[in-house]
């Protein structure tokens, strides 16, 4: 599984609203969070205010992609989770599953720190504090 200072794997995803496609790998001007989810998820739901709160605090310095688990979803519930959890970031399907197969993603939630180099940063299985995602975008956000 990609880990931790290795280099993150490319994909390219459309938006949950077809209306823009979404890159990831390589170089970029700022740190990227990159988090698997599912609608059906509860410990996702758990998860997604802190989410929200850290796109808010963080905006300009980091970028945050929700990437739905859309091969194991509904695409209607994806968007009435959207909705409901009020995600202001980039949420893109991944239908086919390469994504979460690229980063072996087995569990939902599972987060993905880069940092701007292309590097996974951290690797996050599950819900963690939001003290603790605080000091992870920190770390990326000050080197």
């Amino acid at each position: 599984a990609p880990k931790k200072g290795a280099v993150a794997p490319g994909f390219e995803l459309d938006s949950l609203d077809g209306n823009a496609s979404y890159q990831v790998g390589g170089a970029r001007d700022k740190a990227l969070i990159v988090n698997f989810w599912a609608s059906w998820c509860g410990p996702c739901d758990l998860e997604a205010p802190d989410l929200v709160s850290l796109y808010d605090q963080y905006k300009g310095k980091v970028d945050l992609y929700a990437v739905n688990a859309t091969n194991f979803d509904k695409l209607r519930n994806a968007r009435e989770f959207v909705k409901e959890k009020g995600f202001s970031f980039p949420v893109l399907t991944d239908a086919e599953g390469k994504a979460g197969s690229a980063y072996k993603v087995h569990y939902y939630p599972t987060s993905f720190i880069i940092d701007r180099n292309g590097k996974i940063a951290e690797r996050i299985e599950g819900v963690i504090p939001i003290e603790k995602w605080k000091q992870y975008l920190d770390q990326v956000t000050q080197s």
